[in-house]
């Protein structure tokens, strides 16, 4: 009785903590669920808002339709069919009424059967009328021609192999019979609106339907491709139900939980949907709360377990685990940042070398099998020609791996050139030579454009050659078969001469032109991925060009080819006709060139 009376107050002293934890945890669960909802309800929140402004510029923009249609359908009946096509009228109000959008693709004008009689772009010609009779919107005014403004159903235009909609009033003749249709046809997903919003970046997705429950378009966002949101049950009850409303469901073919939002389109018999992903919400909000979950318990089982004796000595051993562990994880990082850097220099060099070495390398290929191909049918002199090419392609490969650490000098500011006297036209041909089995094999045109009256260029020779090399190997490898590649040279009127090679291949935007010009950087282009460099090329070539105090100028479009000009200052040449080439044994004074601009 005595030993049970003495251990009571130990048995209170491990209890209060217990419940103190106990009531933590609750505590605890009680913030997460209210954390978890008040998530939920700022997503419904924002869905709410996001689908309200999509729904407010599709109506806007369908009053906009309607409007241009009652105005055409007004001047027809005014004056009639026949009247408004021989003034041409029609085809003008159908032109005008294409330009009010972005998302009419093109408009048009049918009569009674269907039969188009005129477009946008002009009446079709005669017996080449396409028809329009088995579209859903033109059956369903034919058959009742007061029901005002009808959307159809989406469809593939031939034309655009795009999704469109079919937006039409009917108008009658003068004895107020059924007399045609008047049709915008519209592509959905090049509404403004759907463009500008940096929510369908994160994953969301926008859908529009009929209130009948037919989808006319659905716009994914990163992650949600192939994303249907027509099929959801809650979505079709709501719109049966004309009603607007939030839900959380997981659409077909979609892995996770989506919160959408569902908004009548004033005015029009539209609905629009906005759903958008909970799973990178809730795995943040999970992560945060495990990760608290963990502290609070860690804190717990040490208020539990040390006690109020041991509490300095813990406090004590705790810091020097501290420190320890600091110290651990400090020289990690350090060996871990150590062969990082190894790797990425062994990866810089082994990038450098594969794109350096590549392009002498095709062009030994290429005349190797060009000589063996036809040794038995082509003229010795040409053989030997192909022969001599191949020396001169070896003899540069030997040069580049004896010069590769001067890759490395040109960053850091310790590369030095050799100037000396270079003939222009002798210099673009034989790279233009060098090159031309490859540009064979990939079925290019190759064009040399070159005078005879070029002044002489005082550059290091090797170096303009590995430039052109480069630029030709960039040209031949991004331009698909049928293309051409063009090498040319001029003198301009300011004195400089300017190197261009010049392709018909795909291009570069903006954006993909400042990555190509960054050490080892890569165009992310689906019509080149099967054509990945190292990203050393364009780099290499303006910091060369630099050393030379020239510019590269580069102009470019996506599918438009690319023009990369080289421009040397005009103190770097010389008259062509001088005594001898020991009249450049000393090179001009350095004149700083103009700025030119592409």
């Amino acid at each position: 009785m005595a030993e049970r009376f003495v251990r009571t107050p130990y048995t209170a002293l491990w209890l209060v903590p217990l419940l103190f934890a106990l009531a933590l945890i609750a505590g605890f669960s009680t913030l997460a669920y209210h954390d978890r909802t008040t998530l939920r309800a700022t997503v419904a929140e924002r869905n709410a808002s996001v689908s309200y402004f999509v729904a407010e510029d599709v109506r806007s923009a369908f009053w906009q339709y309607d409007r241009t249609l009652r105005s055409i359908v007004e001047m027809i009946e005014t004056q009639g069919v026949a009247a408004a096509l021989e003034s041409g009228a029609m085809v003008r109000q159908l032109a005008v009424s294409r330009a009010i959008g972005t998302a009419i693709t093109f408009a048009a004008v049918t009569d009674h059967e269907g039969a188009v009689l005129a477009r946008d772009t002009g009446r079709p010609p005669p017996g080449q009328k396409p028809h329009a009779h088995t579209r859903d919107f033109f059956i369903a005014l034919k058959a009742d021609p007061d029901r005002g403004l009808v959307i159809g159903a989406p469809f593939t235009a031939s034309n655009s192999n795009s999704s469109v909609i079919g937006v039409a009033r009917a108008f009658r003749t003068p004895e107020r019979r059924f007399g045609g249709v008047v049709v915008l046809m519209v592509e959905p997903g090049r509404f403004d609106i759907l463009k500008s919003l940096p929510t369908l970046q994160e994953g969301g997705a926008i859908s529009i339907l009929r209130r009948d429950g037919v989808p006319l378009f659905t716009t994914p966002g990163r992650n949600s491709d192939n994303l249907s949101l027509a099929g959801l049950p809650a979505l079709r009850e709501l719109v049966a139900r004309d009603a607007m409303g939030s839900f959380v469901a997981t659409p077909p073919d979609v892995p996770d939980e989506r919160a959408v939002h569902v908004r009548r389109v004033e005015d029009h018999p539209l609905v629009v949907a906005y759903a958008q992903p909970l799973a990178p919400l809730s795995v943040a909000w999970r992560e945060t709360w495990i990760r608290n979950g963990i502290l609070l318990l860690v804190a717990l089982l040490g208020l539990t377990t040390l006690g109020v004796i041991l509490h300095r000595r813990a406090a004590r051993a705790e810091a020097h685990i501290e420190i320890e562990r600091r110290k651990a994880l400090g020289a990690l990082l350090e060996s871990r940042d150590m062969a990082e850097r190894a790797s990425r220099a062994k990866s810089d060099f082994l990038a450098m070398m594969s794109h350096e070495l590549r392009t002498p390398l095709n062009a030994i290929l290429g005349f190797a099998r060009l000589v063996r191909d036809g040794a038995k049918d082509r003229p010795a002199t040409e053989t030997a020609s192909f022969a001599a090419e191949i020396n001169n392609a070896g003899e540069h490969l030997l040069s580049l791996i004896n010069d590769l650490l001067d890759l490395h000098k040109i960053e850091a500011g310790r590369m030095e050139i050799r100037p000396e006297p270079v003939l222009i036209d002798r210099l673009l041909r034989s790279a233009a030579a060098q090159i031309t089995g490859l540009a064979a094999e990939r079925g290019l045109v190759l064009r040399t454009e070159v005078g005879d009256d070029l002044p002489l260029l005082w550059a290091d020779a090797r170096a303009v050659r590995q430039m052109l090399f480069n630029l030709l190997g960039n040209a031949c490898k991004f331009t698909p078969e049928g293309g051409s590649v063009t090498i040319s040279a001029e003198a301009l009127d300011t004195g400089s001469i300017v190197l261009r090679v010049a392709d018909t291949g795909i291009g570069m935007s903006d954006a993909g032109k400042r990555l190509a010009l960054e050490p080892f950087g890569q165009v992310d282009n689906p019509a080149n991925r099967a054509e990945r460099g190292t990203g050393l090329g364009l780099p290499l070539v303006r910091g060369l060009m630099a050393l030379h105090g020239g510019q590269m100028l580069i102009r470019t479009a996506p599918g438009q080819g690319t023009t990369i000009s080289l421009v040397f200052p005009p103190y770097l040449h010389a008259p062509r006709n001088m005594q001898s080439l020991a009249d450049m044994a000393k090179p001009p004074p350095m004149v700083r060139p103009p700025a030119l601009k592409p």
